[in-house]
């Protein structure tokens, strides 16, 4: 079994101030200062008016695939990356110069600290420019909020292009792949994919980028070559993309390398409606995934013999697991807390229990996550208390 384990920290940023005093009116004044007082209140509500809003604080964009965050100004640590299109606040408005013997690759000698730790080298892949045409590419297809950042498809082999093809200039590059027309369903060694790809492709929603109207090139991100095929996206691989737009009858994908990719040769993903389980006193471990086809349930005769009860568990559901094992005639059967009880096939499931060891440099409430490759499952602890149980990817199709 092969296990990862990850420590989440949190940082927090926090300033403080208050309020300036107001000034105290004199009491003494008399009253012919009132219109005097009018006319000051009415000036310095213009000034205010004209004067600047407090500053921002300083901002940095990637316009680079990635730009790396280092826990100094040696590089020799790496503890984030800012995507292209975003943005990532300094501590600084001014880098910090380094001696030429500490550069540690870092080109310019200059570093920005970031908030709320980390060194960024002023390199090729940033901008203090947000307005800098590339980066506002960029941001256009820069990740949304929330649990699904971009949409995804799957590739069934197709050029990534620079800018919009014409017509002419689509058939000599995709003349040597199979025919759209012909596309068949993605190779069996590959149908877990399947599950939730569709056939039909995505049809556009979206208007072309401004960029992009009247043949323009998309800009090119830092350390990546231009031109009308930029690359291209193999069988089987993954895409993800932010916008989809008609070209003359087509529609084309935007990826976050502001590439092109003709829809029609990708497949794409409808959002999985699936979800994890909360681990506690009313679903405590052990338990019991099933994966991507129904599993049938067993009961046990009086003779010890395991046989089915024509009833099965539905795909990616999870039973809550008694604890007890039994072998028969070489198959081992886990013991369910369903009425019965039921029994499951361990070949048929992932079971989830507390770790056999516990790992030491966990402390007492700290987070942690324990993934499991072989079985397919990811559960996130709180010292040493499970509080959340989840499927994930084995990276071959389950």
């Amino acid at each position: 079994m092969i296990r990862s384990r990850l420590t989440l920290l949190l940082a927090l940023a926090v300033g403080c101030g208050g309020p300036k005093a107001a000034p105290v009116p004199d009491a003494g004044a008399e009253a012919g200062a009132d219109a005097d007082a009018a006319a000051d209140a009415a000036a310095d509500a213009a000034a205010d008016a004209e004067a600047p809003a407090d500053d921002e604080p300083p901002r940095l964009g990637s316009i680079g695939f990635t730009t790396f965050i280092y826990q100094d100004r040696s590089r020799k640590r790496r503890i984030g990356e800012v995507r292209p299109g975003t943005i990532v606040l300094l501590t600084s408005d001014e880098p910090v110069e380094v001696p030429p013997s500490q550069l540690g690759g870092c080109k310019s000698g200059r570093f920005y600290p970031v908030a709320p730790r980390g060194f960024i080298c002023e390199d090729e892949t940033i901008t203090r420019n947000l307005d800098d045409p590339r980066f506002r590419a960029l941001a256009l297809a820069a990740p949304r909020e929330g649990p699904r950042p971009y949409d995804y498809a799957f590739s069934t082999r197709a050029p990534m292009y620079g800018r919009a093809p014409t017509p002419s200039e689509q058939a000599r590059t995709e003349r040597r792949l199979r025919p759209v027309a012909e596309l068949a369903r993605v190779r069996r060694s590959m149908d877990g994919h399947e599950d939730l790809a569709d056939l039909a492709p995505t049809p556009p929603r979206d208007s072309i980028p401004e960029f992009l109207l009247g043949g323009k090139e998309a800009p090119v991100p830092a350390g990546r070559r231009g031109g009308l095929v930029r690359k291209e996206i193999p069988h089987g691989s993954m895409l993800s993309f932010s916008h989809a737009f008609d070209v003359e009858g087509r529609t084309f994908l935007l990826a976050p390398d502001l590439t092109l990719v003709p829809a029609d040769r990708m497949r794409p993903f409808r959002p999985s409606a699936f979800r994890g389980v909360a681990i506690g006193s009313n679903n405590p471990l052990p338990i019991g995934w099933f994966r991507k086809t129904a599993r049938t349930k067993h009961k046990r005769e009086a003779s010890g013999a395991f046989v089915a009860t024509g009833e099965t568990w539905a795909p990616r559901t999870f039973v809550r697991l008694s604890g007890t094992s039994i072998t028969h005639e070489g198959e081992l059967y886990w013991e369910t807390r369903e009425p019965g009880p039921t029994y499951a096939r361990a070949r048929d499931v992932s079971v989830v229990a507390a770790p056999e060891a516990w790992p030491r440099m966990v402390g007492a409430d700290e987070k942690w996550i324990d993934v499991s490759l072989s079985r397919g499952t990811m559960t996130l602890f709180e010292g040493r208390r499970a509080v959340y149980s989840t499927l994930m990817s084995r990276a071959r199709g389950a």
